[in-house]
């Protein structure tokens, strides 16, 4: 039977969502649409391109995500917790952090779906922010560990519920971190309002 209130897992998930909405307001807070579509370099990504790729990236695995906790929930695969997560689960969320300093190529399924991008690129990750709050509180109560979730990119990769939602966060911050990056160069600052 699933637990009434919140596990500390999925509310320390909630508090990072949070803290990324924030961090993110700020990025794109008063910025021009020339600033947002600025790119460093022609492989580079612009600070839109950045947030817009956390938008299509999340989104994806959503569709993976959703239904797996509304059949791990029809199924009655319940635990409480603690969650410990294995090796490969816990390597994984560790390589998409922001102080992961090694490149990682992006799958064609996670490009930017625009090189354009303008005001959309907030409401659309907003969207997407609140629909992953709600799949973060629909799965209170399910085992976040013996409920996999496959990759919508690499099909060998096949983590646990819990893992995923510590994974996206992660990748989540680093490609904050990029935006800011962007951000401080030269060429974003001359790029007047």
């Amino acid at each position: 039977m699933p637990t009434q209130h919140l596990l500390p897992e999925l509310q320390s998930y909630l508090d990072q969502l949070a803290a990324i909405d924030g961090q993110v307001d700020a990025l794109l807070a008063n910025i021009t649409e020339e600033q947002l579509n600025w790119r460093p370099g022609p492989e580079q990504w612009s600070v839109g391109e950045c947030v817009d790729h956390l938008t299509v990236t999340g989104t994806r695995l959503l569709e993976r995500i959703e239904p797996a906790i509304a059949n791990a929930r029809s199924r009655g695969r319940f635990a409480d917790g603690p969650f410990r997560y294995g090796p490969i689960n816990r390597w994984f969320a560790r390589t998409l952090d922001e102080g992961e300093t090694r490149k990682v190529k992006t799958f064609p399924i996670y490009v930017p779906s625009a090189s354009n991008i303008g005001e959309r690129v907030a409401v659309e990750f907003g969207q997407f922010h609140q629909r992953l709050a709600e799949a973060i509180g629909s799965a209170n109560g399910v085992d976040l560990k013996k409920v996999k979730v496959r990759s919508p990119a690499m099909p060998l990769l096949n983590l646990s519920l819990g893992a995923w939602f510590a994974a996206t966060l992660a990748h989540e911050r680093r490609h904050i971190a990029q935006a800011r990056r962007v951000m401080k160069l030269g060429g974003f600052a001359e790029i007047s309002g």
